[in-house]
């Protein structure tokens, strides 16, 4: 079964004769950050059209790949779709549904409370600087990975609505001789290339069985598939 990682996930503004001090922009990156989860969090229910371009070189103004989603909250459960693979968060339960390979992936998990489009608390310990900008519409964090992380990604460029603080785009830089995490050329090693995450709000109204465990499981104790994936194959990772 081929992975697709959900992308799966802040800020201190300070410029000071154009340059910034990290230990600010540091702080500010933990306080947006609050403000992101936050406003993910405590929004009750919200849909957001997604886009994933990648790019061969970081100049390049055309993708070589483009996979397009959604993410859907309701209440504290949560769906979200990245090309032909659904992510479903439902009370305590997990399932990734990858339809190219027809196969559920089923598990508990614990921490659905604080997902979020692009998973960022874990990753600020990995920074080796941060530098913050902004605009009349939006705060811009520059974010240098360390470089003895084994972590295909050199920098992270994050896009914040300075209002709202939702994540507007997300932009990782590849290091030498990576892969592709799609589809495109996936044994292929690239150099210098990129890949942009735009995260669009959207007013769609999404049918409530994406969130409705019996769309995906006729019997939560024998974890039997329902009539509609029974073609599909079941890993069970809770035992």
């Amino acid at each position: 079964m081929k992975g697709h990682s959900h992308i799966l996930p802040l800020l201190f503004f300070s410029i000071l004769m154009g340059k910034n001090v990290f230990s600010q922009d540091n702080q500010f990156f933990k306080e947006v950050l609050v403000k992101t989860e936050a406003f993910y969090k405590n929004t009750q229910s919200y849909s957001i059209e997604t886009k994933y371009e990648y790019f061969e070189t970081q100049n390049a103004s055309q993708p070589l790949e483009t996979l397009e989603g959604f993410i859907f909250k309701n209440n504290t459960n949560y769906f979200s779709k990245i090309g032909t693979t659904d992510f479903v968060y439902i009370q305590d339960v997990f399932l990734k549904l990858d339809h190219a390979e027809k196969a559920v992936i089923y598990s508990k998990s614990e921490g659905k409370n604080s997902f979020l489009p692009i998973e960022l608390s874990s990753m600020i310990a990995h920074f080796e600087s941060i530098v913050a900008t902004s605009n009349k519409n939006e705060i811009v964090f520059d974010l240098s990975f360390k470089e003895e992380l084994s972590i295909p990604y050199t920098k992270m460029v994050l896009l914040i609505n300075s209002k709202t603080f939702e994540i507007n785009r997300q932009e990782l830089y590849f290091k030498e001789n990576q892969k592709f995490p799609w589809t495109y050329n996936f044994e292929k090693p690239i150099n210098e290339a990129k890949m942009i995450i735009t995260l669009t709000p959207s007013n769609k109204n999404y049918p409530g069985s994406l969130l409705s465990l019996s769309n995906y499981i006729s019997n939560s104790k024998t974890l039997k598939l329902s009539q509609k994936f029974d073609s599909y194959k079941l890993y069970n990772l809770s035992q």
